[in-house]
This record gives structure tokens, sequence and C-alpha cells, in this order.
């Protein structure tokens, strides 16, 4: 849409679409359902255990302390020891034990998702108490406290621009059923991008916002199957009640047939403003919604337009966003939940008569989505067309299934089992659930995107299908995930077609892709819990207050798996193999692109974590998706033939593994003699005299587990591209060229080396060589301020017959004036002589603009910058700037009245003695105005109100192009 430009600083404001699907349960953004506006840069993140910045309430999250290993904690044996350690030091033991929350100190890092631009990608804090990039990246992060002693970052790019983050949003979740047993949880969830300052430290854009409130609620639905415990009227024996479907409540706070509802209340900070140099954009949300609750009608806005003004407040672009709302069905009592926000139109104005606009029309499939908290959807939560009244799947049990229930250890062989001393009584076969979670094609695509009529009148068709892959769990194929891309089209009128492209997927075009995720892990939703007995002690098991029962064992089914699954940029099917067609039919040739999809970094959390906050897979895939092969084919006598190959080969650099520790309450025993309850006299002691002692026996905490997993990280560079090119007449002759890179340098994974063959025996080497590999002041002073990207140096040899002859050398100096850190001079050679001055870079302005350069041994140029300091708008040759700028006054530059103004005023600088004279006017944020050529000649450039170039005319005004840009009616 635009880029915001602010001397060196530049990045774009842009309007995307995410093209999987629409999630029946998914908010709509302020522009429309599957859009959003990206317009600087946020970091979000993912919180493990407790928020890392957490501090009070006996929380310490992982910033402010150092946090033990596995060993340490497993060291512990005495479990009545390890429980009270728990209790004072580790988080969360429960969380919701009637309204209140244990915390302690966090063992596991959160993950932060971060945004800017040019780069994006994830980062941790690790026990060093310093950040890892996920994958590795030279780019510094520091955290610091604001005025509120919130925790904040700074991210500075290795190109030394600085990302401050200082703006956040809390987020508050209220979960629990019923009221006495909520659980108030809160912590900063996204910190958006505030300023950003150049490497030079002259240039900063800063971003404003505006709160819009959000409430949304989630529901979970959960049903309890179990075996009870209970005392014989003539002995003390506790003995099995059989399996049973428990029509009453386990304890306070779960039960069978319960809706949990979790309330998340935030405060979203959406875009309002963006300053610059030059001037600033306006994000303009005035229309109500009938989309959102009634809590957030007076801020939660449609985005209606978007305005840029220059710095003399002058309105030079707008867009408007024209929304409607797509209806549901089937419907609910609650009317907001029956709509959704749709972008049916964009537009850019013409300034000067608003009603004429470059207007793009959006058209979307009609089939329409369930309400929004319909559980009418797929195990993924698109709309699948059921007619469900329960989020809960089916499923069919017989008490067969827990005849044996395995206890297993996390460590050791050993194992426990139910004792089958023990009968199970009736029913024999039971059901649970009734909801049908399976995906529907068709239904899949309700409101999807179809069709983008553009001002010309020519439109592109999009045509999407459902994922496919094989699944290991039902052993056939499978659908679901969301979608893919099946066609584009483009017309340039209704029965004009430009281009069109067809996508098949998968080896050999079978359509199936990989599954990322688990999905023993994906589609379990229940959690057991598990008592153990042992003979010499009953009491050892699950204890329930509300009816003074003991449960050897209990499943909880949920209608949503808590499980974590993940996922690459959204999508949980990848594929290895897609090939793109040129026609329906395949004779215009294709293209067959693999590429790289790693399972292996895929770490499975035990299942024996129960209630251990989303946990099912950790995704170490930091590297996902590179091309690995390219090959193009043409279609000739009803076959493909080759006509080009590119295979790229990749290494892994800076690999690097951080530990953390999940510590939480499991269903089984981890090791028989330290977590197991123990303490003298336990044998005699019955559940009632248990009780008020070991309080953590009746709240039911259970047994814990230790599991160390791994978080990696590493810089994967691509090492060697191999280019096949096959003769047009006979595929058996080829032409093969191979590119070796080489990246040498661990600070920053730069490429330091490239290395061609020419096809003759010969290869052409090139060297690099970045401020990091350098120990001059100057060079260490950009390190300090990670100003890292510049080549210092390149050479360029030839090898032949094992040695290499240096061809050229080009070096490029800087030097430190104050803040500024800028070139200094180019020195060039050829051969193996010594490099020499070529140009020489005399003077900056404080601003870093160059006001005076030469080539060696030539005349002086120099230039002069005006519209503070944004626009050169004179070249003067054979002078120098301190003897040009006694002839100009610099506010006239920076402040014109119009541009006769500013040509009359610079054209005294022809009255220096010998000096050639070469001016320019603008219009800011649009372009050049005027050009006057060294004889005084002035080309004249006019634009539309669209900021488009209409007219180029000479200094008599005769026109020597003219542009023309037709749309349709």
């Amino acid at each position: 849409m635009y880029e915001v430009k602010s001397g060196n600083l530049s990045f774009p404001i842009t309007l995307s679409y995410h093209a999987s699907g629409n999630q029946v349960n998914q908010r709509v953004s302020d522009v429309g359902m599957g859009w959003i506006i990206n317009a600087g840069g946020q970091i979000s993140r993912s919180v493990n255990g407790i928020a890392d910045d957490a501090t009070g309430q006996g929380a310490w999250g992982y910033f402010n302390y150092v946090p033990p290993g596995a060993n340490t904690i497993d060291g512990i044996n005495h479990h009545d020891s390890l429980m009270q350690y728990i209790q004072d030091y580790f988080i969360p033991i429960s969380t919701t034990v009637q309204g209140t929350t244990v915390w302690g100190r966090d063992l596991e890092p959160d993950m932060f998702h971060y945004n800017i631009p040019g780069k994006s990608g994830k980062f941790i804090y690790t026990k060093a108490r310093s950040f890892m990039t996920i994958p590795f990246e030279p780019i510094e992060i520091e955290k610091f406290l604001d005025n509120s002693n919130k925790v904040c970052f700074r991210l500075t790019s290795d190109n030394g621009a600085i990302f401050n983050f200082s703006q956040y949003t809390v987020s508050k979740f209220l979960s629990g059923y019923p009221s006495t047993c909520t659980n108030l949880t809160s912590y900063i969830s996204t910190w958006q991008l505030s300023s950003i300052i150049s490497a030079n430290l002259t240039d900063t854009i800063t971003f404003e916002y505006e709160v819009a409130k959000i409430h949304d609620e989630i529901e979970q639905h959960v049903k309890t199957i179990g075996l009870r415990l209970f005392e014989s009227p003539n002995t003390s024996v506790y003995c099995l009640d059989g399996i049973q479907i428990l029509d009453t409540e386990l304890d306070p706070c779960s039960g069978y047939g319960k809706i949990k509802k979790t309330n998340v209340d935030y405060d979203e900070l959406r875009i309002k403003r963006i300053n610059f140099k030059n001037g600033y954009v306006l994000f303009n949300r005035n229309s109500g919604r009938n989309d959102v609750p009634a809590v957030e009608l007076s801020t939660n806005r449609a985005l209606d337009n978007i305005e840029i003004y220059d710095a003399n407040n002058v309105l030079t672009k707008k867009f408007l966003f024209g929304t409607e709302y797509a209806a549901a069905s089937p419907t609910t009592t609650d009317s907001w939940k029956n709509n959704r926000l749709r972008l049916k139109k964009f537009s850019e104005v013409n300034i000067a008569s608003p009603t004429d606009k470059k207007e793009y029309t959006f058209e979307y499939e009609t089939t329409p989505l369930p309400h929004y908290g319909s559980y009418n959807i797929d195990y993924w939560g698109y709309s699948n067309g059921q007619s469900n009244t329960e989020l809960i799947p089916y499923a069919s049990y017989s008490n067969t299934t827990f005849q044996s229930l395995y206890l297993g250890y996390l460590t050791g062989s050993s194992s426990i089992t139910v004792e089958n001393r023990y009968s199970f009584t009736s029913p024999n076969n039971y059901t649970v659930g009734t909801a049908n979670r399976e995906p529907s094609a068709s239904h899949m695509m309700a409101g999807m995107l179809k069709k983008i009529i553009f001002p010309t009148g020519g439109y592109t068709q999009f045509e999407f299908e459902p994922h496919k892959y094989w699944s290991f769990y039902t052993s056939q194929q499978a659908m679901g995930g969301g979608l893919r891309v099946k066609s584009i089209k483009t017309y340039t009128s209704p029965d004009a077609m430009a281009t069109q492209e067809f996508y098949k997927y998968g080896e050999n075009d079978n359509g199936l892709g990989i599954l990322v995720l688990d999905e023993g892990i994906f589609y379990k939703n229940y959690d057991d819990y598990v008592g153990y007995y042992p003979t010499s002690f009953r009491a050892q098991c699950m204890y329930n207050e509300s009816e003074g029962n003991l449960f050897a064992w209990k499943r909880n089914f949920q209608g949503i798996s808590k499980y974590s699954s993940p996922s690459f940029n959204g999508s949980p099917v990848v594929y290895q193999t897609a090939s793109l067609y040129k026609d329906g039919s395949g004779t215009n040739g294709k293209s067959v692109y693999k590429f790289d999809v790693n399972l292996s970094y895929h770490e499975l959390i035990p299942s024996m974590f129960a209630s251990s906050g989303n946990y099912g897979s950790i995704n170490n895939a930091w590297h996902q998706g590179e091309l690995l092969e390219e090959k193009h084919y043409k279609f000739e006598n009803n076959q493909y033939y080759p006509v080009s190959r590119t295979k790229h080969e990749y290494i892994t650099y800076n690999a690097k593994v951080e530990t953390a520790v999940i510590f939480k309450q499991v269903i089984t025993p981890v090791t028989f003699g330290s977590l197991l309850l123990s303490y003298p006299g336990y044998q005699t002691l019955t559940p009632d005299q248990v009780a008020p002692v070991y309080p953590n026996l009746v709240r039911s905490y259970g047994l814990f587990g230790i599991y160390p997993y791994s978080i990696t990280t590493g810089a994967y560079r691509k090492f060697r591209d191999s280019v096949t090119t096959y003769d047009a007449t006979d595929t058996s002759r080829k032409i093969d060229v191979v590119t070796q890179y080489a990246y040498e340098n661990a600070e920053n994974r730069y490429l330091t080396k490239t290395e061609r063959n020419s096809g003759s025996g010969e290869f052409k080497i090139s060297r690099f060589k970045y401020p990091q590999d350098h120990s001059d002041v100057v060079s260490q002073s950009m390190v300090a301020r990670n100003i890292l990207t510049p080549v210092l140096e390149e050479k360029e040899f030839i090898l032949r017959n094992g040695n290499e002859e240096l061809l050229s050398t080009i070096q490029t100096n800087f030097r430190q004036t104050g803040n500024l850190i800028v070139k200094d001079r180019v020195n060039a050679s050829t051969l193996s002589n010594t490099p020499e001055t070529r140009i020489l870079f005399n003077q900056y302005d404080s601003h870093g603009n160059i006001v005076e350069q030469q080539k060696a041994n030539d005349v002086k140029e120099v230039y002069l910058w005006g519209y503070n300091s944004q626009y050169p708008v004179a070249k003067i040759t054979n002078t120098t700037y301190d003897v040009a700028k006694t002839y100009i006054n610099q506010s006239v530059l920076d402040n014109p009245a119009d541009d006769t103004t500013l040509r009359s005023h610079l054209g005294n600088l022809r009255n220096i003695p010998g000096a050639f004279v070469t001016i320019f006017t603008y219009k800011p944020l649009i372009g050049v105005t005027s050009e006057t050529d060294t004889n005084g000649r002035t080309v004249y450039y006019s634009y539309d109100n669209f900021g488009r170039l209409s007219f180029i005319k000479d200094h008599e005004g005769k026109i020597l192009k003219m542009y023309s840009y037709k749309f349709s009616e």
C-alpha cells in the first residue's frame, strides 16, 4: 500500500490475506475476516510455566533468578521435602484449588516471537542470562524497565537500526467452573513497536496506538469416567467399585457434563499514527461494528481509512476500506455472534475528487460459517456442517480397556498395574460424547476469498482445496488442517485470460503432504489421573472432598484437546514436493519444487503429564521449508523433458541447545522411592487421618514428574548451488555450473566466500569482509553499535591449476564523526597492485547526508539538501560545500513557499565562479516536480491526484511524455 521513508529508515504498510481458511471461533480483525494490516512490528510471547517477568506473591520468573537443572530437582529423595519445595518455589502445583493460586519459581523460559521490518523469528532467555535467537540472527536484544516497572525490549538489527518495544498490553485470563473455582492470571502478552531509530541516530519513526478492549469467551466441555473406592461396612479394606460413568461431580472444580469457560480480557493496541521526518500516517476507525460483544462496542471499531500527510499537514494519499457483514448459518440468540466483518472493497482516493477511486473489489465463497461459538467444527476448528450439541467427539469403551492400567515410569523399566483381584462391574460397554468432529471439504471453504477485481477491470480468481495427508492414526488418506491453493487464474478482462497456474502436491502429484503434528497427541482429548495404592497403604489414592470418596482412577474427556501441536507458518501440513503447471492439461510444461521438511525437531512430551499447561510436543524446527531443488520441464511428444535443474544444499552453523525442565503433575509415579508419598508410620494412617496432616493429598495434587527438554537453534546456510542446463535437442547433453558458499565468521555467519566453476576448469572466487573481520577503531565502533552488514572489502580471484590469482580489490573505509559513522573513501586496485583511492566522501551534514564528494584527482561535487533535509535540491560541480552554503539560506531550502521560490533562491548558486549547478524541486511524499540543468533549462514533472506521474514537459511547456491510466467504469 505505502512505504514510510525517513532518511535511512523505511518500512512498508501492507494489507495481507491469510488463505488457510476461516476458523469458526477466530475473532475477526478491524479490516475483515482473513485480512490484516501490517504496519511496524511487535513482540508476542507464549508463556511456559509463569511469565518470565513475574514478580511478587512468591513468583520468581525466569528473568529473576538462575533456575536449577533437572538433576538438582531429581536429587531430592524425600517426597515430603520435595512437596514443600514445590509449594515454596515451583509453579503451579494447582491453579484451581477453590480460587487460590500457588506460585513459585519458573523452570521454563517463555517463547518470544519478534517481527521487525525485514526480520522475524523467536527468542528465549537462557540460564546464561542472555537472549538466544531462534534461528540464529546477529541482532542484539535488551530488556529494560519502564516507568511502571514493566519489562520492555530493545532490538538492534544487524544494520544498526534500533527498535524499541515499550507499548504493551496485559491479558487477563479468568477461568473455572463454577465461579468459586475461578483463577485469575494476567501478564503482558504483546509488546508493540514504539519507535525506530536509525543507526546514525539522526532519524526516528514513532508509533502511536489506540486501545480496543477485547473480551473473549472460550468454552471447554468436560465429561468424566472413573474407578471409585469405597469402605466396606465390616472392614477397613478399600475396594474398587468398578467402572462407572459418573453423573455427580468428582470434585468442586470438575465433573461430568460440565462446561468450563475461560474469559479472556485484554487491551489490544491498534496502530493509530506513524510519525516520520517528512509527514505522518493516520489510521482512522470511526465505524461501529455489530460483530462484537457489547463490552467492545465503544472501542473495537472497523478501520475506515488510512491517510498520509506531509510535514505541512497536506493530505497526499488516502485509502478507503469498504466493509460488509457475512451472515452466519445456523444462528444463535446472541445476535453479535451471527455476523462477521468482511472486506468488500479497498480503494485509493483521488485527493481532489473523492468520488474518483482506484477500487479493488473482493468476492467470497457463498457457503456461510456457523455462528461464533458454534460446536459445528472439525478437530482444527473449521466449519464441518454438522449439528453438534457439544464438543466432545463420540467414543466407545469397554471395561476391558481399563482392567490393566499401566502406570509406567518416566525413567526405569518397572511398571505398576491396578490389582486384578478387584472385579470390574457393569456397564461392560459405554460411550462418551456425541459430536462429529470430522472435517468437511465443502464447509471448510466457507467465506473464503475467491476473486479480486482490479481497477482496470481485470481480475484474479482463486481456487482452494483441503490439505491431504497419510494418516498413521487410521492407515488411510485423510484431509484437514485448513486449505491450500489449487489454482490461480488472472484475466485482463472477463473473456481474456492472461495467466493461469495449477498446483499439485506430494510425490508424483499424489496430493499427500506430511502432518507436522503427532496424531496420537492431537486426537488425545482426555487426561488420566491415577492413584497408586499398594496393599500396605490403600489411602494412597485420590481423595474427593465433596463426596468423601476415594478414586483409584479417573479420565477427564475434553471437547478441545489441550495438548499443543506444532505447525509451520500456521499450517499443520507441509509438503516435500509441489508442482506448478501453467495450464490445466500440463502441455505448457511444468516446474517441480522440493522442500526441506524437518520432523525430527518435534520433541514429544510424555503423555503422563496431566493438567500441565498445554503440553503435547515442542516444535524445535527452527528451519523448515527451504527450497532443495527445482526442475523445469517442457512438454513435447506427449512427455516431459527436463530444461534445467537447480539443486540447493545447506549446512548448519552455530548449533546451540538450551535445556528447560517440566516439573508438574503426572498421572504416574516417576521414582518409586522418592516421588511417592512417604513418611514414618504411613502404613497405619487412614485417609481421614492423612487429610488434616497432608493437605496436598486432599487437594488431589497427586504425583509429580520431571522432564528436561531441549530448545535448539542454529544458522542454516546454503553452501552449494548446482545448476544443470539440458540441451534443447538432446537432454543427455548438459552443462553443470556449481557455486559454493562459505560463512566463516561464527559471530554473524555472513557470506564470506563464493566459488563458481566456469565450465572450463577455472573457478571464479569472491571473498568478503565485514566490520567483525577487522580490528581497527572504526570497525570496532561499528560492531559496538551492531552495524555489521557493510562489506568493507571484496576481492575477486580466479583459480587456475590449483593456484589463486588476485584479479581485483575494492575496499570501503568508514570514519566516525560524533554519532555519525559514514563512508570515508573507496579504494580499488587490479591484480595484486596496492589499492588506491578512487572516491572520497569529504563531508556530511548533521543528518548523515553526503554534502561533498569527489573522484580521486577530480573536481568536487556538492549536494544541498532541503525539505527538512529529506531531498537533495541542488548538485554543484567544481566548488566546495563551504563555499556553496554561503550562497543559500537553509531555512528556505527546508521550508520553500513553492517551487518557483526555491528555484529562484537556488539560482544564486550560479554566481559561484566556475560552478555547474543542477536544481531539483519536489512534491513531498510524491516525487520530483522539476529539474533545472546546468544551462538553466527546466523539465517539469506533473502528477495526478493519485500521485502517479502524468506529464513530463520541457522548459517551453511542451509535452515530452504523457502517461494515461485507464480503469473500468
